[in-house]
């Protein structure tokens, strides 16, 4: 692109520089396509908010730098918008890329609807607008091309759907084949007292049976203060939408309810799945019963009304096998950020919150109060699935084993996340299973429990109260401390009682456990054996350089048995 030509103001060799850096640094078809429509005028912008930058004082820079990073641009994802707003160049563009879209969505094409025009036809209108005539869509030029009219203009390219303030039913399933957003009503400020509620804009019903939106290679769908509920059935991929391959979904401050699908009960995503301020909850599936992933997917806040930040909620959906909240599988790469992920059940197996084979990053979220039958009530991470927790919070969670988390692959534990007061048979905080690997850097695990059950013929379970470890368990300058693994005391005529589970407080080690500095073992209880560490005959002895294990309790071996 020759940046000179089209600029009528000169531009010197700092700004072009500038400029190119950060083209180069974000490489993503949304830049391409971006360029290609607005390229003239974003340049412009660019130039202008570079230089008014670069002259501010560093403390007002700076304070802009961070309301950008926060800011609620459409365009550019929050991580993006983290990336970018950190240097002076990149806070120019994404002051240009907003003064440029705002400009553009005054712009854009909008539809009303009406008794005639039906979100259904209006959507039919600009794909017959965007892909089949190439130019606005009338009743003259529906006559000339024999295409359908039911009163809804349009035009090629972007178009927006305007909802009606009562709720729009879709009658039939929708096929999104051109660039579509559906605005509801603009965000208001939450009266004193009360939350902000997203997608409270617009209500759309699906329709009974079928997925609302289907969304085909090359084509988007954007939903801003939207409610979708209903529609799907037990044979759809989807309840709601189906992002395909090549396809892009975003919702703002929107809501996705009480669908129902054999995968995604909410959202189906193999495209591009962005969710910022928005709500899935109470919708159905076998797996994934608010959102299956086969894709990318990004969750995270959005800020609106300029200071208002609005956090993703995955909640109350369930799964009838596996991944009540979300289903991440091995082709899916899931970033999660500042969002929370609650109220999920895995019904018959696992992944109460989520389940994960992919690759999920999950930032400063809380994932509490989920439950699988079988194992991994937060979190089930199984073979070939790497999943990273950063400064989260997994907490109240309850299944069979691995309360908290179960681990059959790798998975990174470190900046002052926690995983406390869960729940489980085997390993109350997390069960790591026979090749899977842990690692515990400068975080928590506590409160949890390891309980006892009763089986056909005996008792069982009150294993690993913190901890159940079967793989490789690495904690470094983290603390394990005020777990419990209860148990169970069972009268025998004329002998002792027999006793079971009770073993492994903090943890119980059946493999291979390291503790390196900083670490610390303390205030564990188990009901008879290994208060803090209860390692199992066949386990390679545990490696403590320079931890600690102390001040634990039990009525053998208060802090190590054997």
């Amino acid at each position: 692109m020759n940046y000179f030509n089209p600029c009528p103001l000169p531009a010197d060799e700092a700004v072009v520089s500038a400029w190119d850096s950060q083209l180069r640094r974000i490489q993503a078809p949304w830049v391409e396509q971006f360029l290609a429509e607005h390229g003239h005028e974003l340049f412009q912008r660019f130039a202008s908010c570079y230089a008014e930058l670069t002259a501010l004082p560093r403390s007002a820079r700076r304070a802009l730098q961070r309301r950008l990073a926060s800011s609620d641009n459409l365009l550019v994802s929050s991580e993006w918008r983290r990336k970018l707003a950190c240097s002076v160049a990149g806070a120019a563009l994404l002051m240009a890329l907003g003064q440029t879209a705002a400009d553009a969505a005054t712009k854009t094409p909008t539809i009303k609807l009406s008794s005639k025009c039906t979100l259904y036809n209006a959507i039919n209108a600009a794909y017959y607008a965007t892909n089949v005539i190439q130019q606005p869509f009338n009743k003259k030029t529906a006559y000339y091309f024999g295409l359908p009219y039911y009163g809804c203009k349009a035009a090629p390219g972007v178009n927006t759907i305007v909802l009606p303030k009562t709720a729009t039913t879709l009658q039939k399933a929708a096929r999104i084949m051109s660039p579509i957003i559906i605005q509801g009503a603009k965000a208001k400020k939450p009266k004193k007292g009360q939350n902000f509620v997203p997608g409270i804009g617009g209500t759309i019903h699906g329709p009974a049976g079928y997925t609302a939106f289907n969304v085909y290679s090359g084509a988007s769908l954007k939903l801003y203060n939207v409610t979708v509920t209903g529609g799907g059935s037990p044979y759809a991929y989807g309840g709601v939408i189906y992002n395909g391959y090549g396809a892009s979904v975003s919702l703002t401050i929107s809501a996705i309810s009480g669908a129902s699908a054999i995968r995604g009960g909410g959202i189906y995503n193999r495209g591009n799945l962005t969710i910022t301020g928005s709500t899935i909850s109470g919708n159905t599936a076998n797996y994934g019963g608010g959102i299956f992933n086969a894709g990318n997917l990004t969750i995270g806040n959005a800020t609106v009304l300029s200071t208002l930040v609005v956090s993703s909620t995955i909640s109350g959906n369930t799964a009838n096998f596996s991944g009540g909240g979300i289903y991440n599988n091995n082709t899916g790469s899931a970033t999660i950020t500042s969002s929370t992920i609650s109220g999920n059940t895995a019904t018959t197996y696992s992944g109460g919150g989520i389940y994960n084979t992919g690759s999920a990053t999950i930032t400063g979220n809380t994932i509490s109060g989920n439950t699988a039958s079988q194992h991994g009530g937060g979190v089930w991470n199984g073979i070939g699935g790497t999943f990273a927790l950063t400064s989260s919070t997994i907490t109240g969670n309850n299944s069979y084993s691995g309360g908290g988390i179960y681990n059959a692959y790798s998975l990174a534990v470190s900046n002052s996340s926690t995983i406390s007061n869960n729940t489980a048979y085997f390993g109350g905080g997390l069960l790591n299973a026979v090749g899977g690997n842990a690692y515990f850097t400068a975080s928590t695990v506590s409160g949890n429990h390891a309980t006892v059950f009763k089986g056909a013929l005996t008792y069982d379970g009150g294993i690993g109260g913190g901890i159940d470890n079967l793989g490789g368990l690495s904690i470094n300058s983290s603390m394990i401390t005020g777990n419990v693994a209860e148990g169970k005391a069972v009268p025998v005529p004329y002998n002792p009682p027999t006793i079971y589970g009770g073993k492994g407080g903090g943890i119980f080690n059946a493999s291979d456990v390291n503790f390196y500095t900083g670490s610390s073992v303390t205030s564990n209880t188990a009901a008879y054996y290994g208060g803090g560490l209860y390692n199992y005959v066949t386990a390679t002895p545990p490696y403590v350089p320079t931890g600690t294990i102390t001040a634990n309790t039990a009525p053998t071996g208060a802090d190590i048995f054997p």
